[in-house]
């Protein structure tokens, strides 16, 4: 898991927790309570394993607790990545244009980074679908992102998981409707 997502998991692990929560969880979690370099990527199992302590110290199911996370996430990325992002884009369009442009920068930076797949697609002017392939699993992860860049925006959009690799599927099609209080139906 990429430094950026590991520091700022300690971040979230000590607002949830409290005072000595990131120590607590390291210990449960059986790794380092070291801090995360920006730059470097870590192992998956420890990473996960975080989240198992985590998600059971929050009595909080995993996908829930990722998507809780994944809108915490957001600031810290943008702070680091939003200088990619063209200043007439909205939520739909950094969806759309993620994979391109900001998970094709880390791969470049990052040579050992391995961000999920997202292939996404426009279906309309109004809602981005998102293919989501990684054995991560981090599903919940990229529901809570595309949250949290719509509250950046200040925009009001519907998430439907149109299939998803928690219920059997091969990966987890998403589909992000912007909302049109106009739109009747």
């Amino acid at each position: 898991m990429h430094g950026i997502i590991m520091n700022q998991l300690r971040l979230y692990a000590e607002a949830r927790l409290g005072a000595g929560g990131w120590e607590r969880l390291c210990t449960v979690a059986g790794v380092p309570a070291n801090s995360y370099n920006l730059s470097q990527n870590y192992p998956d199992e420890q990473t996960l394993a975080i989240v198992d302590a985590l998600s059971t110290a929050c009595r909080t199911e995993r996908p829930q607790l990722m998507e809780d996370f994944g809108q915490f996430l957001v600031p810290a990325v943008l702070r680091v990545y939003g200088s990619l992002l063209r200043p007439e884009w909205r939520v739909l369009d950094v969806l759309e244009h993620t994979e391109e442009v900001i998970h094709t920068v880390v791969r470049v930076r990052n040579p050992g980074a391995t961000p999920p797949m997202l292939d996404t697609r426009r279906v309309s002017p109004e809602a981005v679908q998102i293919s989501y392939t990684s054995p991560r699993r981090l599903c919940g992860l990229a529901r809570g992102i595309t949250r949290g860049i719509a509250r950046h925006f200040q925009e009001e959009i519907e998430i439907r998981d149109l299939e998803c690799m928690h219920q059997g599927d091969a990966r987890c099609l998403i589909l992000v409707t912007k909302y049109n209080p106009t739109a009747t139906g």
